[in-house]
């Protein structure tokens, strides 16, 4: 069985909501404005868990966002 660890990390200074978990519920948004549905971490929690059986991780750096899925 084959592991792969991915890791996605940003540079837009980081998540505000707290607790960070928070942005995988859907309609949750850190944005400022009304294009953003707030879904898209919640699908990509549900794809990555339910049909990948992986888990998914969010953290904050100094500089930003990081997303794990393993």
């Amino acid at each position: 069985m084959a592991l792969y660890i991915i890791t996605y990390e940003d540079n837009a200074g980081g998540i505000k909501i707290k607790p960070i978990e928070l942005v995988f519920n859907y309609f949750v948004t850190s944005k400022n404005n009304n294009k953003s549905s707030g879904i898209g971490l919640a699908v990509a929690k549900l794809l990555i868990e339910e049909i990948l059986k992986g888990k998914i991780s969010v953290k904050n750096s100094d500089v930003g966002a990081v997303f794990t899925m393993y």
